[in-house]
């Protein structure tokens, strides 16, 4: 029991990253900033980690957090 709550914590935690660095990347995009690539690059890197730690279901995640926001 106590291993599959650290088990969502850490998805949890994972997809809060993911959608800090994906709110970032669309701030320094639409500032014209010159890090969007970067963050563009640590985006791709936790979504991969998600989906290697926890399947479809991270990379799922991943796909609703970008839809809740849209590239503008």
């Amino acid at each position: 029991m106590l291993a599959m709550i650290k088990h969502i914590t850490n998805l949890y935690r994972g997809l809060q990253e993911y959608a800090r660095m994906h709110r970032a990347m669309h701030r320094d995009y639409h500032s014209g900033g010159k890090h969007f690539e970067a963050y563009a690059e640590m985006c791709g890197h936790i979504q991969d980690n998600l989906e290697h730690h926890y399947g479809h279901v991270g990379l799922m995640l991943c796909r609703i957090v970008d839809r809740v926001i849209p590239f503008r």
